[in-house]
């Protein structure tokens, strides 16, 4: 017979080596709440357990339902990136604990319904065009134009799906992982903005796809031949730069003669751009092989704006929180729900920073408002 959760709340005060009452004064609980609480007599609030479970070093999920830590695994595709099973698992492991942590207080995160292909192709090509116009079309907006930070926020927002930029193993560009709870795309920092950007499109491809579905994927961008691979390119490159979106801005004109124009416009690499536009035969070989070998750097110094690379590298190196996980646990802080440490947590602070920071201006933040610990 499985344990209930009195009982494993009871292990997690034994584990502690305090008495009963002591226990009780670490969670900011009377200690007749807690006894009776313990005997069944009363029931455990969200934040109560929220509190055992921090002061226990335990999850939420465990004390409710007994079930093993979870623990992401690397899809077999994996392997061939030369990367050991626990690189970048932590990062995924936080974050989809934290998901967890809400859905069990009745705040799951949304998961939108994503894009379909109307039909299926033997030629993946023609899949990837296809899926990542619909992709397009779901954000309800002009991809040309669109910031790192928009564009992010974009996809957070119509996908469902926590985007982060946080340390992964070197040459590691990014991580795609999706489970019934969570989808999640961890990119790396860089100086490279314009390749942190094709890659968001491309982990974005693996969780369209349900390649993520499988496990946790880390790439090594290119590192990798096969279909699947060249799919979630394919895609990255018509995400990124919309078919009519290119002819729109190219008019009349030369592909080759406002290639500086399209990069910085599309902010997509040389390379991409170079292939996107030999794909939608809009340049020739001769020109795709010439134009690939220029670098996003020099093309913004030949446009005179230096100043405007320099920014996109050094947002490209910032660490980035998922800022749609992060809003979610600080509602369910604000509600009483949750201890702040969960948000803590996510973003790398201590619980006296973010409990300071996520403060409003009036707030009584003492024991009794239920609202930190003490």
């Amino acid at each position: 017979m499985s344990e209930t959760l009195e009982e494993r709340v009871r292990s997690v005060i034994d584990g502690s080596g305090m008495a009963q009452a002591e226990f009780a004064d670490a969670i900011g609980m009377d200690p007749t709440k807690l006894s009776k609480s313990l005997s069944g007599r009363r029931r455990f609030s969200s934040l109560e357990l929220a509190r055992v479970a921090d002061v226990g070093r335990m999850s939420v999920d465990w004390l409710i339902t007994g079930s093993a830590p979870f623990r992401p695994v690397f899809a077999r595709r994996a392997r061939a990136v030369d990367v050991g099973d626990e690189a970048g698992a932590s990062v995924v492991e936080r974050l989809v604990l934290a998901v967890r942590g809400l859905a069990e207080l009745d705040r799951p995160l949304a998961l939108p319904e994503l894009p379909q292909l109307a039909q299926r192709s033997s030629w993946y090509l023609v899949e990837a065009a296809q899926l990542a116009a619909r992709y397009v079309d779901a954000l309800g907006r002009r991809v040309a134009g669109l910031t790192m930070q928009e564009l992010v926020a974009a996809i957070e927002r119509e996908f469902g799906v926590i985007v982060v930029i946080d340390e992964l193993p070197d040459g590691i560009d990014g991580l795609s992982y999706e489970d019934a709870d969570a989808r999640v795309v961890i990119l790396a920092p860089t100086d490279h903005p314009l390749r942190q950007r094709f890659t968001l499109a491309h982990e974005l491809a693996h969780i369209a796809f349900g390649d993520a579905r499988q496990g946790m994927l880390e790439e090594r961008l290119w590192a990798v031949r096969s279909n699947t691979e060249s799919r979630a390119n394919a895609f990255a490159a018509a995400f990124l730069a919309p078919a009519e979106e290119l002819r729109n801005l190219l008019g009349d004109r030369s592909a080759s003669d406002v290639f500086p124009e399209l990069v910085e416009r599309f902010q997509l690499s040389p390379d991409a751009m170079a292939w996107r536009l030999f794909n939608e035969d809009l340049i020739d070989e001769t020109t795709r092989e010439r134009l690939r070998g220029l670098t996003a750097k020099s093309i913004y110094l030949q446009m005179g704006k230096p100043a405007d690379y320099f920014d996109l590298a050094l947002a490209a190196g910032e660490p980035r929180p998922g800022w749609l996980l992060v809003n979610a646990c600080v509602d369910a802080y604000r509600a009483g729900e949750t201890t702040v440490k969960p948000v803590a947590r996510l973003l790398g602070w201590t619980t006296e920073e973010t409990e300071a920071f996520f403060a409003l201006d009036g707030d009584e933040l003492d024991a009794e408002s239920g609202l930190i610990e003490d």
